[in-house]
């Protein structure tokens, strides 16, 4: 390879004996690109102490390497923001462990019809290791945190532990009506609703196919006709969060599949509201209001970690425009 305006060097030190280039490339750089940093070493300019050969995404480097990128300088790569509409945001990542901010729509597992390929694919496709797993599959509706780990083992001792002290997920949920409670614990067994295939049901224990669910509830916030709700399932089973609120008569908001509204409407709660003449109101929501806001977890060392998602734009506006014009009647 020749010099040119984009060469780039760059040692690799002590602390990163062992990573993975790619895995090396992004935390170098770690406002860049991710898919961009992985084109740059399957196209052939990435150089390793002078030599283009065996240079792949997977590569262990040691101490006292030398790396070399050639091409575009790198104050004109493409950054995280630069990419719109993107299906994840890498939150937090180490040898054996990854935290992705997943949007709505797109599945954690390779689902029929999902528009994105499902959230593995997409990991898989920016060349991550293909021994990432999930942890906590989220429903292709909702969206936010998801924890990854690498190979069966780690996968299978940390998803024994979602619910415990050291990996609990708590989720948000705007659902219809008003509480009677301020926090509550539902333990209902959920079992494969005969009447909708795919969805379950509050069930005898006994039943077959029953399994034990427990999930605890807090208020966050009250609204005219609406609650917002902080949730930490004990338990972790397909649908449990939606199913326990159905069961408790307030199901989430745009959650069709359990009894929610199919969208939200400011005309619905705005006092006053007037529709311009010829125009279609448009929704406020068009998606169940259902977010993982937060993940705390013990990682192999003992080190808790915590992780933080803000809810993503339309549903931080749609509660914006409920504490605007439908806030909760004060009492005597």
């Amino acid at each position: 390879m020749s010099e040119n305006r984009g060469d780039h060097w760059v040692e690799v030190e002590d602390g990163d004996q062992g990573v993975r280039l790619l895995d090396f490339l992004c935390r170098k750089w770690s406002a860049v690109d991710r898919v961009f940093l992985r084109r740059l070493v399957q196209e052939g300019t990435v150089e390793i102490n002078g030599s283009a050969d065996r240079v792949v995404l997977q590569r262990r480097l040691r101490s006292g390497d030398t790396i070399r990128l050639t091409g575009v300088p790198p104050e004109e790569w493409p950054t995280h923001a630069s990419r719109s509409g993107a299906p994840l945001t890498e939150v937090y990542r180490d040898a054996d462990h990854l935290v992705v901010d997943k949007a709505a729509g797109i599945a954690t597992g390779a689902a029929r019809g999902d528009r994105a390929g499902g959230l593995l694919a997409a990991i898989r496709e920016s060349g991550d290791d293909p021994e990432l797993r999930i942890v906590n599959r989220l429903d292709p509706g909702a969206s936010g945190l998801v924890l990854l780990a690498c190979g069966a083992a780690r996968t299978a001792a940390l998803t024994e532990r979602l619910g415990s002290a050291t990996l609990r997920v708590e989720m948000l949920a705007l659902v219809h009506g008003v509480t009677r409670w301020r926090e509550t614990r539902v333990d209902c067994a959920l079992g494969p609703d005969p009447r909708s295939r795919g969805l379950v049901r509050v069930v005898d224990p006994e039943s077959k196919g029953a399994r034990p669910a427990i999930t605890e509830l807090v208020v966050e916030d009250v609204f005219r006709s609406h609650t917002l709700l902080r949730i930490v399932p004990l338990t972790w089973r397909g649908h449990q969060v939606r199913a326990h609120l159905r069961h408790l008569g307030h199901p989430v908001v745009g959650d069709r599949d359990y009894g929610g509204s199919e969208r939200l409407l400011l005309s619905e709660f705005k006092p006053g509201y007037k529709a311009r003449p010829g125009v279609v109101e448009r929704p406020l929501l068009q998606r169940m209001f259902l977010h993982a806001a937060r993940i705390r977890w013990e990682d192999a060392g003992g080190v808790l970690r915590d992780h933080a998602s803000p809810p993503p734009e339309e549903l931080s506006h749609t509660l914006a425009k409920l504490r605007s014009f439908a806030p909760a009647p004060r009492r005597g």
